[in-house]
Parts: structure tokens; sequence; C-alpha cells
């Protein structure tokens, strides 16, 4: 199954609006936060039990609690375009150093944002918020408990991702499909390991590459193969999926599963891009990097707000989505007149 870049955009749009509204939602008082670095398997009987208890708030309970998922869609569809992409470039350090300095660079503008809602906010740039931020661009942030959430909660994705990325040229020269799978026994056997031996430390496999890495070579997997999701594998996927509700060790590969699950429905609901709907999810997808920058701070602006009840928590949770996705088109159409600029500079100064 090839995917094509319409396809992975319109995913990136789902993906964004799911962790957007998880985002929000799950630090709201009235829902149960979710399986994506500690387990429990009570949190889905909570979600069903808050649902029966007060019907309007399904809105926020199902987003806290599946909402996360969209980061496994991104990883994976981050290995699925490194890998398609490569074909078009003859060095393959060089092409993964570029693409690490993007994300690095989109680093470095979300700190300057932040700066600027602190200041804008009367919030203190003290030596806390120097400090989480410098860990941050240290890229060393997501090594401890203390420090991975800071400065803002989300961007924990940021250190993660990097690692993926700078570990990709291994990946890339694989040619046997037995390889793939050994690494994704390896990476689980040693996840299982941790988590029946040593449970305190298994946050920091989810926290950095290591929990990531099935999810990531899946989609270089699939880029190389072009493997076709049948109905038996979606329902395998699908089973695993559900059965790690209840389950940590299925908790664990629930997190690869859930591409299979999405790209699986896509091909069968082929949603028509000509509709509003879709085209803004497209469009919502093309801007996506910028809204997970925005939204992992924007959001505190409104939480109090939403935290008064569950249909405040609704109205609130739209009004930050639409905030972010405003701000986000603003920056995006910002950075696309710099680069221009740029461009522009540079062409002028060659033909002096």
């Amino acid at each position: 199954m090839r995917l094509s870049k319409q396809d992975t955009t319109y995913l990136k749009g789902i993906a964004i609006i799911l962790i957007m509204f998880h985002n929000y939602l799950h630090l709201l008082p009235s829902t149960p936060g979710e399986n994506e670095f500690y387990f429990s398997q009570y949190r889905f009987f909570i979600v069903i039990r808050n649902i029966l208890n007060e019907p309007l708030d399904i809105f926020g309970q199902l987003f806290s609690y599946f909402g996360h998922y969209g980061v496994q869609i991104f990883i994976f569809l981050s290995g699925y375009g490194l890998t398609l992409s490569l074909k078009n470039s003859s060095n393959l350090f060089k092409y993964s150093f570029d693409k690490i300095l993007k994300i690095y660079k989109l680093l470095i503008v979300s700190i300057f944002l932040l700066t600027i809602y602190y200041i804008v906010r009367g919030f203190p740039i003290d030596s806390f918020f120097i400090k989480s931020n410098l860990l941050k661009l240290l890229l060393i942030s997501n090594l401890s408990e203390n420090t991975v959430f800071n400065p803002v909660g989300p961007w924990w994705f940021f250190g993660a991702i990097i690692q993926l990325y700078i570990i990709f040229p291994f990946f890339a020269k694989i040619d046997k499909k037995y390889i793939f799978y050994l690494i994704a026994l390896t990476i689980f056997s040693v996840e299982f390991f941790v988590m029946i031996f040593y449970r305190d430390y298994h946050p920091l496999l989810r926290f950095n590459f290591w929990g990531h890495v099935p999810t990531f070579i899946l989609g270089i997997y699939f880029a190389k193969y072009s493997s076709k999701i049948d109905f038996k594998l979606f329902i395998l996927a699908l089973g695993v999926f559900i059965i790690g509700f209840f389950n940590r060790f299925f908790w664990v590969l629930s997190f690869s599963s859930i591409p299979i699950v999405s790209i699986y429905l896509y091909s069968k609901i082929s949603p028509k891009q000509t509709t509003l709907f879709n085209k803004s999810v497209i469009y919502i997808g093309e801007i996506s990097m910028y809204a997970f920058v925005l939204n992992g701070f924007i959001r505190e602006f409104f939480l109090k707000s939403g935290g008064k009840s569950p249909s405040y928590g609704i109205l609130f949770s739209l009004i930050n989505f639409a905030v972010v996705i405003a701000l986000s088109t603003i920056i995006t159409l910002i950075s696309k007149y710099i680069k221009l600029a740029f461009r522009v500079l540079k062409q002028k100064l060659i033909t002096k």
C-alpha cells in the first residue's frame, strides 16, 4: 500500500486534531488521564464510569484517554516519509542531518514563541524557565522524569523524534525483512524485561526513542515494501489495541498497532478531498507542526474556564483549537514570507 503526499497530510491532520484536544482535555478535573507513559488497567473502566455518570462528558473522556495515540501516527508517518524522500537523496547522512536540523530549528522557534507568550502573560523569565529551555536545546531533558515535561509538557516529543532521526540511517540501510522483525522483537523484549523487573524505570523508555522504535521502523518497513494492510492484519491490530486497555504487555504493543488500524480505516473510508471538512483536515495537516508547538502552551490560557463543567470543557477546547489554528496560520504565513525574503536576498547577492 502506497500513501500519497495528500494521504499522509490528511493523516497528519487527523493526528494533530487528536493531540490538540487530548492535550487540553486531559488536564481538566473530570478526565481520567491516559495510558501514555504510565499504565493503569483501571483507567478505561474509569472512562466508562464517567461517561455513564455524565453522558455530556463523553467528548472529554474519549479525547483524554485516546487522543495521545495521534503521536504514534506522526511517528509512523515520520519513518514512512523519511524513507520515501530518501530515494531523492544520494547522501544518507547529509539527508538525515538536514532533517534533524529542520526539527531543531523548529525547537528554537518554539522557545522564542514561548518566551513571547511569557512576556505577554506577565510570567517570570526566571532560572527555572531558562534551565528548562536550555535542557531542551541540549536534548537531554528527556533523560529525567523531573525535566521531560518542562517547560511545556507536549514538547517531550522534540527529544524523542530527534533521537529517532539520529538513528534513522541505521534503519534505512536494512534490506532484509527479517532484520526488521528481529529489531522489533529485541525492543519489545527489553521493554517487557524492564516492565517486569525495573518498573519504575519503564517510563524513561517511553520518554525516549526506545519506546517508539517499533512504530518508527514500521513506517520504514511499509515505505520499503509497500506492504498491504488486509482485513486479518487489521483485526489483529485492533485486538491488540483493545486488549492493551487492560494488559500492560499488550499496551506496549498497542502503540504500533494504532497506525495499522488508522491506515486501514482511512483506506476503506477513502475520504473525498473535495469536501470542506476534508479540505480543512488537509490544511490542518499542513500546519500541524506549528499547531503542535503552540497548543502546548496556549491551552494554559483556557484551562481554568474549561474546568468549570463538561459543557465548558467542550466549549473551551473548541475555542483553544480555533485560536491555535488561527495563530498557526499567521505564523506559517510569516515563515513563508521570511523564507521568500531570504531567497530573494540570496539571489541578489549571487547575481552581484
